[in-house]
């Protein structure tokens, strides 16, 4: 990571945007300097910190990172992991105004002391994922991507390159996914247009929302209505640059030609999530929609408390 606002050189995942320099400063501990060259990263530090604090086992055994106290007393220690993991998603850092990049830019990877490979995927599922791969030993300057398209790898190089994306796949899964049980408020505000209209109370709600847990993003709904019955359903897309919310909502609706509106209330179901929502569910989530009879003033507002599974 980097500090002092200088962010947007991590938007890569080359060793000078990798490596930090991590300084334990104690005289009496350490009355001479001493180094290592071992793999460890951010999230290891309170798990190491508390173990040197004498925190009991049973409180550290759900957290993330490992403890690598044992190479604060001996550096020469053998390592307490054999790769770190690196993640960045905020492609927008650093920039004055919002910037907008190739759907693959989020960047998940993890490295080893000799190998290291990162894919660069699109937390939509939109654009097609892509990859670096680094030999350290034979290139500590990292000019030859051998995951790029088209290369020729030795045999040894194709069995590190299997086993490596086989290695973050896994790491993704077990490493990256939501914490089950961890609660997530819902509290959205959209405005949207109809862009499609049969006629037959079928049509598309368009337009822009912000909020918990999404930020700033676009909405979609595809609008089913039944004017006899004055019920109706819809499919919900939130996205934004973190990934997609997908949902349901159900809806009873009355129109008032004299006030020209329409109001949609009701509830609605999440049913999945891509990105850095996958796992996310709830039901009866408070759902409120009014608009213009030409449907093109739609407000929307999307309450309640989802869970991630």
């Amino acid at each position: 990571m980097c500090h002092d606002g200088v962010g947007e050189k991590n938007f890569n995942f080359y060793e000078e945007s990798m490596k930090v320099p991590l300084i334990y400063s104690n005289p009496q501990i350490f009355p001479k300097p001493r180094t290592s060259d071992a793999l460890v990263s951010h999230v290891d530090l309170v798990p190491t910190l508390a173990n040197l604090f004498g925190a009991p086992s049973s409180a550290r055994a759900k957290w993330n990172g490992v403890d690598y106290s044992k190479l604060l007393v001996n550096p020469k220690a053998k390592s307490v992991q054999d790769y770190v993991m690196f993640t960045y998603d905020d492609y927008q850092s650093g920039q004055a105004s919002k910037a907008h990049p190739y759907g693959a830019n989020h960047i998940s990877s993890i490295r080893e002391q000799r190998w290291k490979l990162a894919r660069y995927y699109d937390p939509l599922g939109v654009a097609t994922s892509e990859y670096e791969m680094y030999d350290l030993q034979c290139d500590p300057s990292e000019k030859k991507n051998l995951a790029a398209p088209g290369v020729r790898r030795s045999r040894l190089q194709q069995r590190e390159y299997k086993r490596l994306k086989t290695k973050l796949a896994r790491v993704e899964a077990t490493r990256l996914g939501p914490i089950p049980g961890t609660a997530q408020p819902i509290s959205m505000t959209a405005s949207t247009k109809q862009t499609k209209n049969s006629k037959t109370f079928k049509f598309t709600d368009k337009g822009t929302c912000i909020g918990m847990p999404t930020g700033s993003g676009h909405t979609l709904i595809d609008w089913v209505l039944d004017p006899v019955k004055g019920t109706g359903a819809g499919k919900v897309t939130l996205s934004s640059g973190a990934g997609l919310i997908k949902g349901v909502a159900k809806v009873t609706f009355a129109a008032d030609t004299a006030a020209d509106k329409i109001t949609l209330t009701g509830t609605m179901t999440i049913t999945s999530g891509t990105g850095d929502f996958r796992g996310i569910k709830a039901t009866g989530l408070t759902f409120v929609e009014t608009d213009n009879l030409q449907g093109t003033d739609g407000q929307i507002t999307i309450t309640g408390n989802a869970t991630y599974q």
